[in-house]
């Protein structure tokens, strides 16, 4: 600590001391969001999506069918008016139908007012639950599902899938209710109007279904096919922007360009072959529809010319029997948008059916889940074998050893040894497949996850900065911490003097992963970040590997700092850094085929000392 305070007392100059002054005028922190009491892990059926807002469905069927009876009731008024009215010359028959002719349109406007409303209202409630179920989810994922799952597929589950369901709930569920309470109503109107001209409607029904029922096996099919393909080409767009440095730098722009073509075009072959089934599909309804109404005409206006049918009656089934086919028409369409919501919702459903590695409380033994206490050490690695979903070799293998309480441990080796597994699995990015991994005694498998991250600070090789400010990125792991614990944090690392060459200082923006600061302005804010939530254990993998030899010498003093009184595991570069290390551990193959301090390792003259002397081992 003493070592501390010396070095902090050195970083304080001018430049700092302004930066201090300035940290007084940093916006108050932001509050903890409202936890999500959300249980994404449950399944997802139509049931239970619909089921928080049944009663506001329950509402919804009530006004479209009280709008489409009211609208049913027009062509009945326009017979009565020629029958009655026009027939005989009846101007005061005339007028009571146009009266009430407008009291049934006034109130048809204000249940479609209604309707709109708490049908938005509904769909919205519906969404948001949806989007914050499949977010709280995703965030309690394993990583092994991140590493085998393309972030484009990801994204289009979160947008497209859910876009899809959006427009079956905002538009297709609708016009579904519309139809179908249509359908029923005119069939009974119909029958009551004409039972003649009803039997020669009906003629076109069982065209048009069967071309409904081709149809939709058709679009079904189609639509996800189409699915899945623009999940690639998003999953091939994201990669492309991700790694666009790369690719022009080795000018493979125009190979990109071909894959991302032939992707794109099959994409495009899929929805053309979509809209010609839907070419096919609605013109052909609108020409069944057509024949039967002149079929129906024909046979009425003969009725009417032999004294067998009232006039309006005539018109009146003409009404309603335009009426009887826009509804099956309108539920054609909404087989093409409930194809898409089912594709959608499938997918979603399936997102949220991935199982999360939550670990569960030891109920039995509550004084032994005390992360913050068992993190202090010491840990203990007893026969751990791991082996990566699909990989065809372990990545390690029987690894056991200890890590001393406030001690350092360096772990070096060559690429693909298991350097970093040894890490993801402290950090319980997975779980070990063999052995056990204890943290004083207790086995951090049956720590609760959160307590344990909590206890356990992290900096990656190339750490992870969000879009903000340089503060809030410091404070992320700890959102509500006041202006002073931040820029103590930030002085505990040593990182004072390089956020005041910022300009902007604490509150200077970054973009997005950090865009605007270099590789080790990144890293001291990584490392702040880490230091920020005071952790009991410190894993550093490779933090300087990127490094220039200048800037690693300030990380490298920076991490002396952060791993002082504390227990740390650091995967080192380079073997500078591992020197400095308490004990270091050699790792090759997923085995550790040596450990000791560096005096001791060069003494043995075996991997460690001919790595040393800068040959491969």
């Amino acid at each position: 600590r003493g070592t501390t305070r010396g070095n902090m007392a050195s970083t304080t100059m001018p430049a700092t001391k302004e930066l201090l002054a300035r940290v007084d005028r940093l916006p108050p922190a932001t509050a903890t969001p409202k936890t999500i009491t959300h249980s994404p892990t449950a399944k997802v059926t139509a049931g239970s999506l619909f089921y928080s807002v049944r009663w506001l469905l329950l509402l919804v069927v009530g006004l479209f069918t009280a709008s489409v009876l009211t609208g049913l009731i027009i062509p009945s008024l326009i017979r009565h008016a020629i029958d009655h009215g026009v027939a005989l010359g009846d101007e005061t028959t005339m007028w009571h139908v146009t009266l009430v002719g407008l009291g049934v349109v006034l109130i048809t406007w204000a249940l479609t007012v209604a309707t709109t409303i708490f049908t938005s209202l509904t769909g919205e409630r519906l969404l948001y639950d949806l989007r914050i179920r499949s977010y709280t989810h995703l965030m309690r994922l394993p990583m092994r599902y991140f590493e085998a799952t393309n972030t484009g597929t990801i994204m289009t589950r979160m947008t497209t899938d859910i876009d899809a369901l959006n427009g079956f709930l905002q538009s297709g569920f609708t016009s579904a209710v519309v139809a179908i309470t249509t359908l029923v109503g005119i069939l009974i109107l119909l029958a009551v109007t004409s039972i003649p001209l009803s039997l020669i409607a009906l003629v076109g029904v069982p065209v048009i279904a069967a071309g409904t029922v081709v149809f939709r096996r058709v679009s079904t099919r189609l639509y996800a096919r189409a699915r899945e393909e623009i999940s690639e080409v998003n999953a091939l767009f994201h990669e492309a922007i991700a790694g666009l440095r790369t690719t022009q730098m080795h000018g493979m722009a125009d190979k990109n360009l071909h894959r991302f073509t032939q992707v794109a075009a099959r994409y495009r072959t899929t929805r053309i072959h979509t809209q010609t089934a839907v070419a096919i599909y609605f013109p052909g309804i609108n020409a069944v529809s057509e024949l039967i109404s002149a079929a129906v005409l024909a046979v009425g206006v003969s009725l009417v010319a032999q004294g067998h049918l009232p006039t309006g009656v005539l018109v009146a089934f003409l009404l309603y029997l335009d009426r009887l086919y826009t509804p099956i028409q309108h539920l054609s369409q909404v087989f093409d948008s409930y194809g898409q919501a089912q594709v959608g919702f499938r997918r979603i459903s399936a997102l949220l059916a991935e199982p999360t590695e939550q670990a569960k409380p030891i109920e039995s033994n509550p004084e032994n889940t005390n992360a913050a206490v068992d993190a202090r050490g010491p840990i203990r690695f007893d026969r751990v074998g791991f082996s990566y979903p699909g990989a065809a070799q372990p990545a390690l293998r029987t690894v056991t050893f200890d890590i001393a309480p406030g001690s350092t441990v360096a772990v070096v080796g060559p690429t693909g040894a298991g350097k970093s597994t040894i890490v993801k699995l402290i950090e319980r990015f997975y779980e070990p497949t063999e052995g056990v991994i204890r943290a004083n005694t207790t086995n951090i498998k049956d720590l609760p996850m959160n307590e344990w991250r909590s206890a356990v600070g992290f900096v990656p090789q190339e750490a992870h900065l969000f879009t903000g400010t340089i503060a809030e990125n410091i404070a992320y792991g700890r959102p509500t911490a006041s202006q002073e614990e931040i820029t103590d944090a930030a002085r505990r690392v040593g990182a004072l003097h390089a956020i005041a060459a910022i300009p902007g200082g604490f509150n200077a923006r970054i973009g997005e992963r950090g865009r605007g600061l270099s590789s080790g302005q990144r890293q001291l804010v990584a490392l702040a970040r880490a230091e920020m939530i005071h952790p009991q254990l410190l894993l550093l993998d490779e933090a300087t590997a990127t490094l220039d030899p200048a800037t690693e010498k300030t990380i490298v003093a920076a991490s002396n700092r952060v791993t002082q009184a504390r227990t740390a595991v650091v995967v080192a570069h380079r073997l500078a850094t591992a020197r400095r290390a308490d004990l270091i551990l050699v790792v090759s193959d997923g085995v550790i085929v040596e450990s000791g301090t560096h005096e001791l390792l060069l003494s043995f003259g075996g991997s460690y000392a001919t790595m040393w002397r800068g040959k491969t081992p």
